[in-house]
Formats: structure tokens, sequence, C-alpha cells
């Protein structure tokens, strides 16, 4: 995972498109799946953060990684479009990378040990949760345009025929002639 990580590599399947579920439209799975990483991560980069630090709160890295990913979280309960769920998984990657950048080069250091992997974990699942969102909505985009189709091609069935019985009644009368 952490050479997917650091070299771009694929690492595991691609991440497919999410599907409905009952009730829940492909939207609502998908916000799901964002709220729950997101608090997943929160807990265990706040618990990382306290095995470096006990004062780790006032650290403005923490405190503005802990704000995006809170944003994240709020995807299910406000009900955020694409852009905006697109937008906070980038501003995580923002400020996860402002923070990483920010770690001692040196592997032995507490600080490395316990929040590289951490945060590594957290660049990788955000990015193939913007892969999920894109197919998602690359998903729904194809559902629209085949609906559309669809109803254009009912619409000009039902419309032919239409046109094909006022034909077929017209001689039907001759008694009925027109001046």
């Amino acid at each position: 995972m952490l050479f997917a990580v650091f070299t771009g590599t694929p690492y595991g399947g691609q991440p497919g498109a999410a599907a409905a579920d009952g009730p829940l439209t492909r939207a609502d799975v998908l916000r799901g799946e964002l709220r729950a990483a997101a608090l997943g991560h929160l807990d265990t980069i706040t618990a990382a953060a306290g095995r470096v630090s006990a004062d780790y709160p006032p650290i403005p890295q923490f405190q503005e990684l802990s704000a995006r990913l809170n944003d994240l979280a709020a995807a299910e309960i406000d009900a955020h479009t694409s852009r905006q769920m697109a937008a906070n998984l980038t501003a995580v990657q923002q400020a996860l990378n402002a923070w990483g950048g920010t770690l001692p080069v040196d592997t032995v250091l507490d600080e490395r040990q316990h929040l590289a992997f951490s945060l590594a974990r957290l660049l990788y699942d955000t990015t193939r949760l913007h892969t999920r969102l894109q197919a998602t909505l690359e998903a729904v985009q194809t559902e629209r345009a085949d609906l559309v189709r669809e109803q254009d091609a009912a619409a000009a069935a039902s419309a032919e025929p239409a046109r094909e019985d006022l034909a077929q009644e017209t001689p039907r009368w001759p008694h009925l002639r027109v001046p």
C-alpha cells in the first residue's frame, strides 16, 4: 500500500461506481462511505498524534486535517453534491500532504513512525474515493443519457402511430367533404 501511495502504482482492483442499495441512491451510498472513511481516519490519526505527543491538539496541521475530515464526514448529513464531495476529498489530500511534508525525514523519530503510515493510508483511501466518486458520476451520467434516449424513443414511437391513425381515418368518412 505504501509503495502504491508513493509511486502512484495501482494497488488492488480499480474502485467501481457506488451501487444503489434499497432506498439509498448511489450518491447516498457514496456519502455514507465518505463519512465512514473520514471518521475512521480521524480516529486513527488522533490516536497516532496522541502517541507522538500528549499536546497534539494545538498542532496546526492536526487542526487543519481534522477540520477537513469533519467537512468530508458532513457529506452524508448535509447531502453534498458530487462537486462538494470532490472538493472535500481534495482539501483532505492537501491538508495531509501539508502535514506529511513537515514530518521529519529520520524514520526512527516517533513522529515519523507514528504518523507516516496513518497519513499515507489516508492519502491512499482518498485517492480511491476520488476514483470511486468519478466512476459513480460517470455511471449516473450514462444512466441519465440512456433514460433520455429511451424517453425520446418512446415519444417518437407514440407520435408515429398517432399520425398513421389520422391518415387511416380520413378516408373512412367519404360523406364528409370539405368544400
